[in-house]
Parts: structure tokens; sequence; C-alpha cells
């Protein structure tokens, strides 16, 4: 039985990535039903097996490379992010060529973080994460309080960087982010936002 099911969703998921796969046609009603379909089995641990192993997600790059819409891009990023939620996804994601530089230039910040996130759940990563050029100053500059939502992900990346490794906090804080954490802390007092002070509370918790 396991075996047919497989098999099943092997055939379903060829069909799919066969109708949504990289081409210079907008984005269309069924295009985005098919996506839409492809991100929920993606949370599936088989399921995003199969899709990494098809070669599928080699198409992000190359959207890139084409300037493709903002739209079909936030598409791409959006499956790309849901198959981070389970182990084997966010190490295959790491092994997209340029994956991190192409993520930090895109125009979707929140489901960015989003995925960052979900990337640092994954201890084993963080020598890979840590060593990019950009990323932390991507994390911290995007603790703003005027975006209280994309500020929330943001320190919740913090957190789950140096909760779990002394060599984060150092670089952290290198990277000047007491001074963020601190700024941020003084315009909570001046404008309370109940969760943005949550999650500093929580990381100021373990990063003083």
């Amino acid at each position: 039985k396991q075996w047919y099911q497989r098999r099943v969703r092997a055939r379903v998921i060829e069909t799919a990535q066969k109708s949504v796969r990289f081409s210079k046609h907008p984005i269309t009603p069924l295009r985005d039903v098919l996506f839409d379909f492809l991100c929920v089995i993606s949370s599936n641990g088989d399921a995003v097996s199969q899709i990494w192993k098809t070669g599928f997600m080699s198409n992000f790059p190359k959207l890139e490379k084409q300037k493709a819409e903002p739209e079909k891009l936030g598409l791409w990023l959006k499956l790309i992010t849901h198959g981070t939620y389970t182990a084997f996804g966010q190490k295959m994601v790491l092994t997209i060529p340029n994956i991190l530089d192409i993520l930090l230039e895109s125009p979707h910040k929140y489901n960015v973080l989003i995925l960052v996130r979900n990337l640092v759940f994954n201890v084993k990563l963080h020598p890979k994460l840590l060593t990019h050029a950009s990323l932390i100053d991507y994390v911290l500059s995007s603790i703003i309080l005027e975006k209280p939502k994309q500020t929330v992900v943001a320190l919740q990346v913090v957190l789950y960087f140096i909760k779990f490794s002394t060599k984060a906090k150092s670089i952290f804080r290198t990277k000047g982010a007491g001074q963020v954490l601190g700024k941020l802390e003084l315009q909570l007092k001046n404008n309370p936002n109940a969760d943005v002070l949550a999650d500093l509370d929580q990381l100021l918790s373990v990063y003083n």
C-alpha cells in the first residue's frame, strides 16, 4: 500500500511540476492552485524528498537570473519555505547554488526571514549560515519597530542562533546586536507592541 501511495504521489507531483515549471508565461489561477498544492505536500517528509530529487527546485535561481516578476518569485519562495519545515528540506535548500545571496536580494523580506528562521532551527546548518558575508547584517537590519511582524521573525532568528551557539552569540555581539536590541527596547517604551516585546524579552534573557 505504501509503495502504491508513493507511486501515485510521485505521478501527481510530476504533473503539478510540469504545469508550474519555470516559463515566460504569467501566473494563472491554475498555476497558483498547483503551487499551493505543492506547498501543502512539501511539508510531508516523503513528499519533500520526492520534490527535491526531481531537481525541480533548481528553477529558482533561473527565475532570479531572468528577473521574473515578483509574484512568480513569491510563489517559488513560498514553496521553498514550506519545504524547510522538514530537516531534509532545510538541508537541501542550501544545496541550491548561491541561494542565500538570491534570498537576501528578494523583495519578499518577511518571507525570506521565515525561511531563514526555519534553517536556523537546524543547528547543523549554523556553520554555513554564520559564515555568509551578509546574513547577520541582513537579520539585524530587519529589526525595525515600524514593521512588527518582520521584527518578530528577525528576533526569533537571532534567538535560535545564539541559544545553541556561543560562537553565534559572539558574532552577533561583534556585529552590534546589543545596540540594535537596546534601541528597540527604548522604542518600545514609547510605542509598546506586545508581540515584539515578548520576543525581545525572551531574546534578552539569553543574550545578556
